[in-house]
């Protein structure tokens, strides 16, 4: 699991804009963005998963925007990519169907590497 900042661009960085794209979801963050274009599930306490599918458009979106202003704790890079946000909430991000699952983009340094 990695949850130094130093070690992933991801941890720490507060999750500050959703946008909808016909075949991936930008994920802004303050430090970062991440393009995802393969379903991925969200997780709440309380809530069964909900999975949201960039290349079908569908998906229950409120969980989505509830994460909007919610901070990464963690980040656990295995088969299943998961995003931990600081309330608990997870972001699981499965396996690609052979091609890259997205993208995450540094604002500052502008790298750019597929996951």
């Amino acid at each position: 699991m990695t949850n130094r900042k130093s070690t992933d661009p991801l941890v720490g960085d507060e999750l500050i804009e959703v946008s909808l794209q016909p075949h991936h979801v930008n994920l802004i963050f303050s430090e970062s963005m991440m393009q995802l274009g393969v379903p991925f599930e969200i997780s709440m306490r309380g809530m069964s998963a909900k999975e949201i599918d960039p290349e079908r458009r569908s998906g229950e979106l409120t969980v989505l925007w509830s994460l909007v202003g919610k901070i990464v704790k963690a980040v656990i890079w295995e088969e299943k990519v998961s995003i931990i946000f600081i309330d608990g909430e997870v972001l699981s991000i499965g396996s690609s169907r052979g091609g890259p699952r997205g993208t995450i983009m540094g604002r500052h340094d502008m790298t750019i590497e597929d996951f």
